[in-house]
């Protein structure tokens, strides 16, 4: 916008880089008084209109990290969340990771007085565009979405060489953006019905017993899943949220007993099963379930405890 332009570009240069390069801590003092000289809306439209000044981009994709990571600049973030729609699509690498950060920024900024996070980001469309963004253009994974979506919407024999991918996609993605495996694990938790049926097909309810195990990236990448998602949850530990769900409807606990069926090859999944008397309580009561497919599935999770087991 023409209003936002700037006079001279160079003189923002030199601003922003000694504003980057500061080798202290930057506090909302030393951000507002930047932000007094150069509004956010200069410095986001000379990103947007690409000025042409070698080293400008990534001068001020420093300084807007640095300035996003104080409260006073987090503070201004739900004001300009169009910005971050337009950058999770931009073309620069460094602008999508900007954008990226900056919704770090603000779900860890915002108190409970402020305007919601979580509906700020999905009444602008964000969520899906930076999940696509993060995983098919910053990570170049171009087949987890489609992978894991297939995974969790279908009841088909999954391949190993897809559900091994799948996986060491996702530990790719943990290692090179903790902020985006955030989002996979608010992502699982919000499907979870049919996260347990795609875990169960992933770690091998399906599939012969010398072929669950998966690759060491893979399983590394599977654990970290099981882990990090019961951290995030109220239940803090995987055994807590295998009892969970088996506590829950007919439909979640057969979607458990797939999941368990198939995770107890591990041991560190059978160690977290045997740590609660209650799990082995359900499963292997007579009488828990009353439709067949509920105890045909109880029956095969309480089988695969016992052949592990013993």
């Amino acid at each position: 916008m023409e209003e936002y332009s700037v006079d001279d570009p160079t003189q923002l240069l030199e601003a922003a880089s000694d504003f980057a390069s500061y080798p202290g801590f930057q506090n909302d003092a030393s951000a507002k008084e930047f932000l007094d000289c150069f509004p956010l809306p200069v410095i986001l439209n000379a990103l947007q209109t690409k000025v042409d000044v070698p080293g400008l981009e990534s001068t001020l994709v420093a300084v807007l990290e640095r300035v996003f990571k104080t409260k006073y600049g987090a503070s201004l973030i739900p004001q300009f969340v169009p910005f971050i729609q337009v950058g999770v699509m931009a073309e620069s690498q460094e602008v999508k990771s900007l954008a990226c950060k900056t919704v770090s920024c603000l779900l860890e900024n915002l108190n409970e007085g402020s305007v919601s996070a979580t509906h700020l980001i999905l009444d602008r469309i964000i969520y899906p565009l930076l999940f696509d963004c993060l995983i098919h253009q910053i990570l170049n994974l171009k087949t987890v979405l489609s992978t894991i979506e297939r995974i969790l919407s279908s009841s088909e024999t999954q391949e190993i060489d897809e559900c091994e991918s799948a996986l060491e996609a996702l530990g790719q993605i943990g290692s090179s953006s903790p902020f985006t495996f955030k989002f996979l694990l608010q992502w699982f938790l919000m499907k979870r019905q049919a996260a347990l049926h795609a875990l169960g097909n992933i770690s091998g309810e399906i599939r012969s017993a010398n072929s669950m195990i998966l690759t060491s990236d893979a399983e590394e990448s599977l654990r970290r899943l099981i882990y990090e998602t019961a951290s995030k949850s109220s239940k803090l530990t995987p055994s807590g949220l295998f009892l969970s769900v088996l506590k829950q409807d007919s439909e979640i606990r057969l979607a458990g007993y797939r999941m368990l069926s198939g995770l107890v090859a591990r041991p560190w999944c059978l160690m977290e099963i045997c740590s609660k008397q209650e799990i082995i309580n359900i499963v292997t009561h007579p009488i828990t379930e009353t439709t067949k497919l509920a105890m045909e599935a109880r029956y095969n999770c309480c089988k695969a405890i016992h052949t592990v087991y013993f």
